[in-house]
């Protein structure tokens, strides 16, 4: 999809709010989409971006998130006793 400026400009914008969220699990999912959209921003607008979101990704929270979030949803579910 071929951007306008200014869809690009809401584009880069709203991606940088979404960074701009706490370090937690919901940030954590959203890392790849992020970064997809990222890659559809011309290279001025996606360049820091992209290194943002990498080191996001390789920051020690939102991996220990990430890899919690991982293993908590392969984790069969307890039944709960009535």
């Amino acid at each position: 999809m071929k951007r306008t400026r200014t869809t690009t400009s809401a584009a880069t914008w709203q991606i940088a709010s979404v960074l701009l969220g706490y370090p937690d699990e919901a940030l954590a999912a959203q890392l790849p989409a992020l970064a997809a959209e990222a890659e559809l921003l011309p290279e001025t607008a996606a360049a820091p971006l992209r290194r943002f979101l990498t080191h996001a990704g390789e920051t020690p929270t939102l991996r220990a998130v990430r890899c919690a979030s991982t293993s908590a949803s392969s984790r069969p579910i307890a039944a709960i006793a009535p």
